[in-house]
């Protein structure tokens, strides 16, 4: 990073050392007059290995793995007992896997309409509107310059289904628990149709059976919405309680907002709370460091970045690898690469991939670093400048500050490579326009 980074030079080591114990100091001075308490809190440190995490209680586990088998296991039920109906009564179901898919298919997609056309209505008595809505694979975008729909083919991304909302006017305030509640009225709607088609169906029609098992298959949304632990996705029951508070009321609130601003290209919104300890509160670090960054205000950047390191457990487990990217960004920045080659290979799995195949646009930045550096390849650096492109074009607003800083270190990064790695042949300059 020529400008940015050389710039930066003078900001060495000792200077990060600084605002790190400038940090534990304020801790511990917070910690001395809270002593009542059994247990204190660590600011964690840049030193990856001297974390000190924040103690979460047991909702704030995530339980997908043991809700999984739950499912499985409901689902394994209905279909034994579905076959066992099928054999008694072949004469009238005719086709097995027709009764099977037909019944699934139909009992899917009701409840999903039913339960999320309610929540619809749950968000508009409560004052919001439609952020996106996944289904399948499907992902329909509400954003600033009209509807975007996209097709996402990973399995992850095809087994998810889920619809989010925004408060509008961007008021955090507002109180989301009419979203929460109203699905489950659509979850009894579905019920009430069933069974009457059920009861009112002769049982020498196919349809008494299809009714009742597409109900079955139904169900298993409602079971999802109501077990009260968090999952990948967080469900309504668990959004119920972990927005009782009024900060985590309006945590949830900014991080929607900053999610819809954030696919716009619009600044982050700041909001900041006495402490982040829960799955709202400690997702605002984020974007709060961002905008410290964008700011130029390396201080209060390495602040938050250290509280989001210390609240790692809160985060949904697809960002928890965002502390340690955004680490390594900063040694970078002192031309510490040494000690970002430590950072990097210190994570695992999943966080040590994400950290090179970035999802947002804030994360290419660093990505590009890692590849040239750590890593040590070429073309997969030269498929990171092309994914950084395409996510630039998609975004409407080029003229915000996200989009310029984004930018400006983005080229940073890049002509840091350039200059220390000569035998790469890269283009001396990109053209991001």
């Amino acid at each position: 990073m020529e400008e940015n980074l050389q710039d930066k030079e003078n900001v060495d080591e000792n200077k990060i050392e600084e605002i790190q114990n400038k940090v534990e100091e304020e801790t511990e001075k917070k910690e001395s007059e809270d002593s009542n308490k059994v247990e204190t809190k660590e600011t964690s440190t840049i030193d990856i290995k001297k974390v000190n995490y924040a103690n979460r209680k047991l909702l704030d586990y995530n339980a997908s793995w043991l809700t999984m088998f739950l499912y499985l296991g409901y689902l394994i039920v209905i279909f034994f007992v579905q076959k066992n109906t099928f054999e008694n009564n072949v004469n009238i179901l005719k086709n097995q896997y027709a009764f099977y898919f037909v019944s699934l298919i139909i009992g899917a997609c009701a409840a999903f309409i039913l339960h999320n056309l309610f929540k619809i209505i749950g968000a508009m008595i409560a004052g919001y509107k439609l952020l996106y809505i996944n289904f399948f694979g499907l992902k329909v975008t509400s954003t600033d310059s009209g509807v975007k729909i996209k097709f996402q083919l990973t399995l992850d991304d095809f087994l998810s289904t889920s619809m989010r909302f925004i408060s509008k006017d961007e008021k955090v305030d507002r109180k989301p628990l009419p979203i929460f509640l109203t699905g489950f009225l659509g979850d009894l709607i579905l019920v009430g149709i069933c069974l009457a088609l059920y009861f009112v169906s002769s049982k020498t029609s196919s349809m008494h059976y299809y009714a009742i098992y597409s109900l079955a298959y139904g169900l298993i949304l409602a079971l999802y919405e109501l077990i009260p632990v968090r999952q990948d996705e967080p469900n309504d029951m668990y959004n119920i309680i972990r927005t009782i508070s009024a900060d985590d009321k309006k945590a949830y609130n900014a991080y929607y907002i900053n999610v819809k601003r954030e696919i716009d290209g619009n600044d982050p919104l700041v909001i900041t709370f006495d402490n982040y300890e829960s799955f709202y509160k400690s997702q605002a670090l984020y974007f709060n460091y961002l905008d410290s960054l964008y700011n130029d205000n390396l201080e209060t950047a390495l602040n938050y970045v250290q509280q989001m390191n210390y609240n790692i457990g809160y985060l949904p487990d697809n960002d928890k690898y965002l502390a340690t990217l955004e680490m390594i960004y900063l040694r970078f920045l002192v031309n510490d690469n040494e000690e970002a080659d430590k950072l990097y290979l210190s994570l695992k799995g999943e966080n040590k991939s994400a950290c090179i195949r970035p999802s947002r646009l804030s994360g290419y930045k660093t990505a590009i670093l890692i590849m040239a550096f750590v890593v040590k390849d070429k073309d997969r650096l030269k498929t990171l400048v092309d994914g950084y492109k395409k996510i630039l074009k998609s975004i409407e607003n080029k003229e915000s500050r996200r989009l310029t800083c984004e930018n400006k270190f983005f080229l940073d990064s890049y002509k840091l490579i350039t200059s220390k790695h000569p035998e790469y042949n890269l283009p001396e300059e990109i053209n991001l326009d």
